[in-house]
């Protein structure tokens, strides 16, 4: 038994491997839907999608008729300020009452486009009519804040 038997290609039989194959292709159908089915099921499983609503703001000083330079710089200013208002936990939570909910089910994010005026507003949620009514609520409620 402590024999070790050496395999030869020239014992082995085309038309015995080929039958052998055709006689249990139900198993290879049957090993390739499970594999497909098993991908299928973990990809299902394990991904979620997220949507994002943006918006663009421009962001300006009303009554100023200085120069362009200081306008820039005032409004500049005031986006981080607004962007700070769309980031704090009152907008949220007013955002909440708006939509008639304890908390709101999604990531709301801002960020101001250096030397400019604009703030890009960002609403992530698993829903995109979440996503769309939560950004509505940001623009509307924004200033109450």
């Amino acid at each position: 038994m402590d024999e070790m038997r050496e395999f030869n290609l020239d014992e082995v039989s085309l038309f015995c491997v080929v039958r052998d194959i055709l006689k249990n292709f139900w198993v290879l159908i049957l090993a390739a839907a499970t594999a497909y089915l098993a991908v299928n099921g973990a990809a299902g499983l394990l991904y979620m999608p997220e949507y994002t609503a943006t918006a663009t703001m421009a962001v300006s000083a009303k009554g100023n008729n200085s120069s362009a330079y200081s306008s820039l710089t005032m409004a500049n200013q005031m986006a981080e300020v607004f962007s700070e208002v769309f980031d704090s936990n009152v907008l949220r939570e007013k955002i909440a009452e708006d939509l008639g909910q304890e908390t709101i089910k999604g990531e709301i994010s801002s960020s101001i486009i250096e030397e400019t005026n604009l703030i890009v507003l960002d609403v992530t949620s698993v829903n995109p009519r979440q996503a769309y009514l939560i950004i509505q609520s940001a623009i509307e409620n924004y200033d109450t804040v």
